[in-house]
């Protein structure tokens, strides 16, 4: 006897499998507390049972007291036979419960709550009697199981679920076979005890052998042996990351189990199954089926399989529980979804989510990130002019590379006999780290083909052709106007931290000078071409207009595709006309606004300006674009070109409450109280700038799902002419209410009117009140349009919209949505605020499930009507120009004692400072030399050291090699010099190099010494020999041996052919590749030369002589003619200044690209 059968528990649960073969109308006990004699003698001894007939299943407790407490099922079709069922009682002390197959079948409740009473007799437990079919797996629970763990663990032993046996009063498997002894286990019978719970065997029941409940009659396979997805798992979280391309070691372990929960060692290779697919997040759909809310995560490509394992356990022929599965060869960036499932079935622990990142960089690509090809990139160059090349890296799988990575990259030029490389530093290659892109900046100043190649560690080198044509001469302008002193000719200029310098010379009236003069920002920020613009104003009063915003289209495309500007159009500034019609730099650039829509690279780029004064009728301005190296276009400036703008880019500081709402919703909109409360609630949960998905720049305004609000911001004063603009990214959900207004009230009601105040006191139907958004009460397919309420013909889509609302200056209202009229009828509408509403309905209460929706807001605006028209030329009508915002002449305010007034002297750079000598005045010729200090610009007279001294001379040349300055030639008073002389710059002593050199007597020549050599290359002059003479010599600075350049090249079978004719007032520069001539004049041209020559000196040609081979440098547009010029190079650009043209002193700068 054991006490824990008699179940005297509070709670009790009894359940087993049953198989019927024959039912019949009288009962069947599967279970009974007493004896087959008592049955049947149809006694009831007081204890328990569970008998079946052919449609009838009951338990009975009995509980004491005469009371026997019953639940019973009856299934009028009685219940399949040859089928095995699951029969669960529950006995809860005041409640009774039937389970069939796990699912509650029937249940009764009691009026109090009794344990179960059992006497105390050595009745016995009896099992099967007058029942004809298979009973198996029979526990006894002293615990009242739950309905969960009834369904989960009925296929299962139940040692496993509770770990000991303490809950259970008795188990019978009756696997034993054969025999008439059947053994059982529970709390007071461990399963080693085996004579505790023996029970014996009657005739006719017997064992059946090889009978179980896994596989008779068709059973579904559950239980022990059967592999189950819930209850395998993972040993080890998969990595969230791996690279393009790498499978790896095991990416991850899954323990196998069966339904169970024991170990699974079959060890099937179709056992596990996993496989791996690319998931995005869909923000966008063109037309996705409404109601089905953004963003959905979308499968990329084709489902592959993990590669899978197990391995073979100590045991001969047995296997490990534990799979392997490593990665498939995934060769595409992106997040990936992989799934897992056991038997067929998903694994409970669902799925995971990884990343492949791009493998190491290998090459470039010119394609963006939809595989479209870059715009811009196979432009033409034109030389001098910076050029941009846009590039992703791409790994070895076509993947574009997220890291920033650092590259050498450089420019060659082909088919020439000399080298020219140029190198792209690394300041001039930038990354945007939302793009991925590259963008590598250039300036090259040769013409001609080049080869574009880009490198890095363990990289393919990337190439790529780029012609570059050639340039025009390009006027420089100033920020303002040219002060009448800077005119001048016979002067000097040098260059000095990319400034031009010029001294001395003679003025308009030929006065002699000895000012200095700063020319800033020499060849910075230059802005390549100049389009034309022109505005009509029509006031009535035909007074014109102040601080009016006009709009413009332009084709960006055709100029981003033409290489002349930048792919994000941000190379550009806008100016207006003087009364001359050129740029008005006295006004400076204007403020405009590039309207992301449809932005830039495109034929009709809409940009807004800002202009402070329009006169009435037509008036012009330009666009001054292309070739600036600014890094940030400062004057890209909606909040001054609009009456209201914000982009929520800018957050305010964190502090007090006040700053806190401005770090969630910008610097101008404000929570609006709900509708019943006059304030906001103290910790703000609305609307919030946020990254996720900007329309334009990096963040916009979310509108979050279950979060109803409403955020507005006033204007400065009421309009009644005006055009409100706003992107909206829709969610496309079932319940939305996103909309926008000028002039929606909310909460306050008028004569107990259930229609919302507006501004003027009259509901939606009487007050000219506007919104447009989306509004599901109205309509779920379309876009809706208030007020009333009403659906327009744009069909949602999961996309950005811009919204529009117009009150013309001819008093109509116009809505639109993406340039489509939804709303269009007579009356003008007075706008007093910026309303963005999120899940309220027109009245300023919530709706049901209006607010389960989420919404973006960018780009908010408010534009103030003129009347006014602008118009913008087309590209061919574009003319060069050399503009720069920041440059400007002023005075130089120097120290110290100056230099008497002078011309026709020289200056040349040494170390800081400039070196002054000779010159002449009123027919007294100048021998002294001058140091001006640039730090702090301070003139200093340098006495000459010894006895030595050349004679005072002007109209000589001067150049530097080394240490030394070398003057040749010249003239004092009527003498005509052809002395060679250097001046040691720290000795400060003269020394003679040649008393009479072979270049003869001359002046009015022009020299240049070749980059970091001791080699002075000399041209023409004024000879008494030759008149204007096209003489050309090379010099050997350190010995003074000076060579005819024409009888050395004809001796090495190279004639010396030029069309540079004899001259003089020229000016020549030098560097280690080229020497350039231009300008001077001579009796044949009187008002000046205007062409650039140009004369290899490379001494490392691949084919040639240096010195040997003269060009004339090709150049678009008209060239400037100078002589009695001065000329320096800044920046690898010549930058000419002053001189004549023609006759006439100029006060102009031209500047021409050079190698």
């Amino acid at each position: 006897r054991v006490g824990a059968i008699d179940m005297s528990f509070m709670e009790l649960t009894i359940q087993m499998w049953v198989a019927i073969v024959a039912a019949t109308d009288d009962y069947g006990y599967l279970l009974f507390k007493g004896s087959a004699l008592e049955l049947d003698g149809g006694l009831y001894t007081k204890g328990y049972e569970v008998r079946l007939n052919r449609n009838t299943i009951v338990m009975s407790v009995y509980a004491g007291g005469g009371r026997i407490r019953s639940v019973s099922l009856t299934v009028d079709a009685g219940l399949p036979l040859n089928d095995w069922h699951h029969i669960t009682g529950v006995y809860r002390g005041d409640a009774m419960e039937l389970y069939l197959n796990g699912d509650l079948v029937s249940n009764a409740t009691f009026e109090d709550k009794r344990p179960g009473k059992i006497n105390m007799y050595d009745h016995p437990l009896t099992i099967g009697y007058g029942f004809t079919g298979f009973i198996d797996d029979l526990v006894m629970w002293r615990v009242a199981r739950s309905a969960e763990e009834i369904k989960d663990t009925m296929h299962c032993p139940p040692a496993l679920h509770r770990g000991v046996l303490d809950d259970i009063a008795a188990y019978f498997t009756f696997n034993e076979g054969a025999g008439n002894e059947t053994l059982g286990h529970g709390y007071e019978c461990p399963p080693l005890e085996l004579d505790c719970l023996k029970g014996t065997v009657v005739s006719p029941t017997t064992f059946a052998a090889g009978v179980n409940t896994a596989f008779q009659f068709g059973r579904v396979p559950e239980g022990v042996g059967y592999p189950s997805a819930e209850r395998s798992f993972y040993a080890s979280v998969p990595m969230p990351a791996m690279l393009a391309g790498g499978t790896g070691e095991a990416l991850f372990q899954i323990h196998a189990r069966d339904k169970c929960g024991y170990d699974y060692h079959r060890g099937e290779a179709s056992l596990l199954e996993a496989s791996v697919v690319g998931n995005r997040l869909m923000y966008f759909q063109a037309s996705p089926p409404v109601g089905r809310e953004l963003p959905i995560v979308e499968e990329t490509g084709n489902r592959d399989g993990l590669m899978l394992s197990t391995t073979p356990n100590v045991c001969p022929g047995t296997f490990s529980d534990v799979y392997q599965a490593n990665m498939t060869e995934v060769t595409s960036a992106g997040v990936y979804q992989l799934d897992f499932h056991v038997g067929g079935a998903p694994m409970s622990e669902g799925e995971f989510r990884m990343g492949v990142l791009p493998n190491a960089p290998r090459t470039f690509s010119m394609n963006d990130l939809a595989g479209e090809p870059l715009p811009g990139n196979d432009a033409d160059s034109v030389a001098g002019v910076p050029r941009a090349i846009q590039l992703h890296l791409l790994d070895v799988y076509g993947n574009i590379v997220h890291l920033k990575q650092e590259f050498r990259a450089q420019l060659t030029i082909l088919n020439r006999p000399y080298s020219m490389v140029y190198t792209v530093d690394a300041e001039d290659i930038s990354y945007n780290e939302k793009t991925y892109m590259y963008t590598f900046y250039f300036t090259v100043g040769l013409e001609g083909s080049y080869r574009f190649d880009l490198m890095g560690d363990g990289m393919d080198t990337f190439s790529m052709d780029l012609e570059v044509t050639t340039p025009p001469w390009n006027q420089l302008h100033v920020a303002g106007e040219v002060p009448a002193p800077v005119t001048r000719f016979e002067h000097s200029s040098v260059v000095y931290d990319e400034a031009l310098y010029i001294f001395g010379g003679a003025s308009r009236d030929k006065t002699y000078l000895n000012d200095m003069w700063k020319y800033d920002m020499a060849h910075k920020s230059t802005f390549a071409y100049s389009k034309r613009l022109t505005l009509n104003v029509t006031t009535p009063a035909g007074e014109g207009l102040a601080n009016a915003t006009v709009e413009f289209t332009l084709n960006t495309r055709e100029l981003v595709d033409a290489g002349r500007m930048r792919a994000d159009c941000m190379d550009m500034i806008f100016v207006m006309a003087n009364d001359a019609g050129e740029p008005d730099w006295a006004m400076g650039p204007i403020p405009f606004y590039l309207s992301p829509f449809p932005g830039c690279y495109s034929e009709s780029s809409i940009v807004f300006l800002k202009v402070p004064e329009a006169p009435e009728g037509v008036s012009s301005g330009f666009c001054l674009y292309g070739g600036s190296d600014l890094e940030a276009n400062e004057y890209m400036q909606p909040e001054a070109v609009f009456e209201f703008y914000e982009g929520f880019e800018a957050t305010g500081p964190t502090g007090n409450r006040e700053d806190s709402l401005h770090q969630s919703l910008g610097a101008k909109f404000m929570p609006h109280p709900p509708c019943g409360s006059d304030e906001v609630a103290d910790r703000y949960a609305g609307p919030r700038i946020s990254e996720e998905l900007p329309y334009a720049g990096s963040r916009a305004m979310y509108f979050r799902w279950g979060e109803a609000a409403i955020i507005q911001a006033p204007l400065r004063e009421p309009l009644s002419e005006f055009k409100m603009g706003a992107w909206l990214w829709d969610s496309i959900s079932a319940n939305s209410a996103h909309y926008m207004s000028p002039n929606f009230g909310t909460c306050d009601m008028v004569n107990n009117d259930t229609k919302a105040r507006l501004p003027d006191g009259y509901g939606p139907l009487e007050a000219r009140s506007v919104a447009v958004g989306t509004y599901t009460l109205s309509n779920l397919a379309m876009y809706s349009v208030a007020s009333p309420w009403e659906k327009t013909t744009v069909a949602r889509t999961g996309e950005w919209h811009h919204l529009e609302i117009t009150s013309t200056m001819d008093k109509r209202l116009v809505v639109s949505i993406d340039g489509v009229v939804v709303k269009e009828e007579e009356g003008a509408v007075l706008m007093d605020k910026v309303l963005l509403s999120g899940g309220f309905g027109v009245d300023g209460g919530k709706h049901p499930q209006l607010a389960e929706s989420h919404a973006f807001w960018d780009e908010v605006t408010v534009l103030k009507l003129s009347p006014v028209m602008g118009m913008a030329e087309g590209m061919n009508d574009d003319t060069p120009a050399a503009t720069s915002v920041h440059r400007m002449w002023e005075e130089v305010d120097t120290k110290g004692v100056s230099p008497p007034p002078r011309y026709s002297h020289t200056a040349v750079m040494w170390t800081d400072k400039m070196v002054i000598f000779g010159g002449e005045r009123s027919a007294h010729s100048f021998g002294d030399v001058w140091f001006f200090h640039f730090e702090d610009s301070m003139w200093e007279y340098i006495a000459p050291q010894g006895s030595l001294a050349p004679s005072p001379r002007f109209d000589h040349t001067a150049v530097v090699s080394g240490d030394k300055m070398y003057i040749y030639g010249g003239r004092s008073g009527k003498t005509i010099l052809s002395d060679m002389w250097a001046f040691d710059l720290y000795a400060r002593t003269w020394a003679l190099v040649s008393n009479t050199s072979a270049m003869g007597e001359r002046f009015g020549h022009a020299a240049a010494v070749r980059s970091d050599s001791d080699e002075m290359y000399m041209f023409g002059g004024y000879s008494p020999t030759d008149s204007f003479s096209d003489d050309f010599f090379r010099c050997i600075l350190s010995t003074g041996v000076c060579e005819d350049m024409k009888p050395f090249c004809n001796t090495r079978g190279i004639p010396f052919t030029t069309e540079v004719s004899g001259r003089y007032a020229h000016t020549a520069y030098a560097d280690d590749k080229f020497l350039y001539i231009y300008g001077g004049s001579n009796l044949g041209n009187q008002n000046g030369f205007g062409e650039l020559f140009r004369l290899t000196i490379d001494p490392e040609l691949d084919t040639g002589y240096p010195g040997c081979t003269w060009e004339r440098v090709t150049t678009t547009g008209t060239s400037p003619a100078r002589y009695e010029h001065a000329m320096s190079a800044s920046g690898n650009r010549l930058m000419i200044h002053g001189g004549h043209d023609g006759g006439t002193p100029e006060m102009s700068v031209f500047s021409f690209p050079i190698a």
